[in-house]
């Protein structure tokens, strides 16, 4: 175990079950994203090609438009029905 691998642990350890968790949650993320510089092994990501969707998916004219209120509404958390909070 190197030295900031195993400060990490030690440090990690001293956390609550909850925190650790959320350790645990950034160091996947992290590793995740991280692109190894070879890739030729199995876990090598595969790159994307731009457009590979088009002329698949139209954007409507009105995307931009504001929201119906009542769907703006459970956007905002002023739905009673779901917040539980009438008045």
């Amino acid at each position: 175990m190197t030295p900031t691998a195993q400060r990490i642990a030690e440090l990690t350890s001293a956390l609550p079950a909850d925190k650790q968790a959320e350790v645990l949650d950034f160091v996947e993320f992290l590793r995740d994203r991280t692109v190894p510089e070879d890739p030729t092994g199995a876990e090598a990501r595969t790159k994307r090609t731009l457009g590979t969707m088009a002329g698949r998916f139209v954007v409507p004219e009105d995307f931009n438009a504001p929201l119906p209120q009542e769907l703006q509404r459970l956007f905002d958390g002023d739905d009673p029905d779901l917040t539980g909070v009438r008045g």
